[in-house]
């Protein structure tokens, strides 16, 4: 049985199997676990997100996202830069003003059956994170963004299938961007699946069609699902709860 299962009150339950094995994909994947096809894929993805963001960064959503991010969301004892401003904020506000930035331009990575994207939020948060006390290498980067796609891409498909409305990408990528910060934060098992938890809960199911019918800066609410996702990170390490089955 896996490390970090073998931490949780496991009964023989079918769905605390399902968290179990969420548990250990998170914290024990690995780069070399990884296949080839996996890690070009995500390089790509990279690539593609930041150029994205370099074009985002110069919309007024952006310019705007970066500023309240520095203004309001103060870096405190744990300051990140902001992606294409050099600015900083907390990680969870470089992540927002980032996935704000990427947001901004409607040409970054998406998939199917998510109706929506992963990446926007993704790639922002994990980058405030690694600036901020998680130092990794090259390696330990990609395979956090996959571990980052691959939640929030299989957390989308099970809120669209949850509720009849199309809700926004900050519902589920969200979730995503919890996975890489408990990861890179070495929460245990039970913190993971609190951190989840609260991500899930407060992560934006902002009504998409409003913004399709009357488009606006509110997007696709990435940059909240950013913010959500690494603030649940943060609050599931400083003892902060939600509910378990």
């Amino acid at each position: 049985m896996p490390y970090f299962a073998r931490e949780l009150d496991f009964d023989g339950n079918s769905f605390w199997i399902i968290l179990m094995g969420i548990t250990s994909f998170i914290h024990e994947l690995a780069f070399v676990d990884l296949p080839a096809e996996v890690v070009h894929q995500s390089k790509r993805c990279l690539l593609d997100l930041l150029g994205v963001a370099f074009a985002g960064s110069r919309t007024d959503l952006s310019r705007i996202a970066r500023r309240f991010a520095v203004t309001q969301m103060g870096a405190g004892a744990q300051p990140s830069r902001i992606l294409f401003d050099g600015r900083i904020a907390s990680p969870a506000g470089a992540a927002f003003a980032g996935a704000s930035t990427i947001d901004a331009l409607d040409a970054h990575d998406g998939h199917s059956l998510t109706k929506g994207h992963a990446g926007a939020a993704l790639l922002p948060a994990l980058l405030a994170l690694a600036d901020g006390d998680a130092k990794i290498d090259g390696r330990a980067f990609l395979t956090c963004l996959v571990i980052g796609y691959e939640i929030a891409t299989r957390a989308g498909i099970a809120l669209h299938a949850s509720v009849p409305d199309y809700h926004t990408s900050g519902a589920w990528n969200a979730i995503g961007c919890a996975a890489m910060t408990v990861r890179l934060l070495r929460l245990d098992a039970r913190q993971t699946l609190h951190a989840l938890g609260i991500a899930e809960y407060h992560g934006p199911r902002s009504q998409m069609m409003r913004c399709i019918d009357h488009p606006t800066m509110v997007k696709d609410g990435s940059g909240w699902g950013a913010f959500a996702g690494v603030s649940a990170g943060y609050l599931a390490a400083d003892g902060s709860p939600a509910r378990l089955p």
